[in-house]
């Protein structure tokens, strides 16, 4: 248990979060749960811990089971377009979990009655939630298709990797999608932008926050261009703070 919390924890610190991240880790925490239910060590703990997942395991075909009428609501409500895999899963994906669950009830002889099913009912849900559901997610994600088209963007103008810039803040998540060879340069004070500009051939497709426009455009000496690339807000982000957030991308000439 001390090492999977020790493992958790270093996750839970790490500034960048993947799922696939921590697939390392998974053998690990199944030797040490399947040691825990063979043992005769803390039964009254196994047995609570038993109850919690079984309720933990209900709550979640119950949510699968009605997981289209949630996305169908979130559609009309936010005008969006979910992907039909993700949208029509949860009820295919709860039956095929609660028959599993069954036929191990019904087959003690396999593995033991007291938590086999619960184990193998758990672990077929997490991995088709995990598998199958999670990735159809990416439609929420603004960053991965903003660095895209940054990219595009970039390849289209014949720039090279050191054109495109960040200014003032770092941001990882389109660090990591660009995929550079190099670093990307942060521009961290704004004078040096007009230093940067300064006798170049190529212009700078320079990544900024709303919120950081003014300072751009001051920099800049002359009223931005219009922006060549603009991230999309997730469905549930409409307010001026999502709007002072959003990443755009502007190509400044020298």
């Amino acid at each position: 248990m001390e090492a999977s919390a020790l493992g958790f924890l270093f996750f839970t610190l790490s500034g960048s979060r993947r799922w696939y991240y921590i697939l390392p880790l998974l053998p690990l925490f199944a030797l040490q749960i399947a040691l825990f239910l063979e043992s005769d060590v803390a039964p009254k703990a196994k047995a609570l811990a038993l109850r919690l997942t079984q309720l933990l395991l209900a709550v979640a075909l119950l949510s699968q089971l009605l997981s289209p009428l949630a996305f169908i609501f979130l559609e009309r409500r936010f005008d969006l377009l979910v992907p039909p895999l993700l949208k029509y899963a949860g009820p295919i994906i709860a039956i095929a979990t609660a028959a599993l669950y069954l036929l191990f009830l019904r087959r003690p002889a396999e593995l033991p009655k007291t938590w086999g099913p619960t184990v193998v009912a758990a672990a077929f849900l997490t991995g088709c939630a995990m598998n199958l559901q999670y990735p159809q997610t990416d439609f929420l994600r603004g960053k991965r298709e903003f660095a895209d088209d940054v990219r595009r963007v970039a390849e289209a103008k014949g720039l090279a990797e050191e054109d495109v810039v960040l200014f003032l803040h770092a941001q990882n998540d389109v660090v990591f999608y660009l995929d550079h060879s190099r670093p990307v340069r942060l521009i961290r004070r704004p004078e040096e932008l007009s230093a940067l500009l300064r006798g170049r051939a190529r212009p700078l497709l320079v990544v900024v926050r709303g919120k950081e426009l003014e300072r751009l455009e001051s920099s800049f000496g002359r009223p931005l261009p219009k922006p060549a690339v603009e991230e999309i807000p997730t469905p549930f982000e409409s307010s001026e703070r999502a709007d002072r957030k959003r990443l755009r991308a502007y190509l400044l000439e020298p």
